[in-house]
């Protein structure tokens, strides 16, 4: 039964991830204080960086096959696997955020950023795998 969806669920696995990751994002920004100042003063910069991170991890997830049922993956290998994909978008992003001068976006931020966005992808693909292993050994 899972296996006929399975394109449509591996398509709703990364907008889930990608929308994961916007979470991480201004969840980063909030405990550094720089939520509050950024929308107040709502400008093209923020909306634009955000939109530059849902391309960049929805890019990411889709080349690494992130959104993928895990039923014959190996716990190390999905770790291994979002600590290449984190790394790779957090380097993308500070190149980005150097080049094109995001005031609000410093380096640090975005190795926060991807420190907590790796912990909650990671969370997130350990807890679908282990919800889709005993749903299939009852057969659902």
């Amino acid at each position: 039964m899972i296996k006929e969806r399975e394109p449509v669920l591996e398509r709703i696995s990364v907008t889930f991830q990608v929308l994961l990751t916007l979470i991480s994002f201004f969840i980063v920004l909030w405990l550094s204080g720089l939520f509050y100042e950024i929308t107040s003063n709502i400008n093209n910069d923020f909306i634009l960086f955000a939109m530059i991170i849902s391309v960049i991890w929805y890019i990411l997830l889709e080349f690494f096959e992130m959104g993928k049922m895990s039923r014959i993956q190996r716990y190390r290998h999905i770790i291994k696997q979002y600590a290449m994909l984190v790394s790779l978008g957090a380097f993308v992003l500070i190149l980005i955020a150097e080049v094109f001068r995001f005031e609000f976006v410093t380096s640090l931020i975005i190795l926060k950023f991807a420190l907590l966005n790796f912990i909650v992808l990671t969370w997130q693909k350990n807890k679908f795998t282990v919800g889709n292993e005993i749903f299939s050994s009852k057969g659902v």
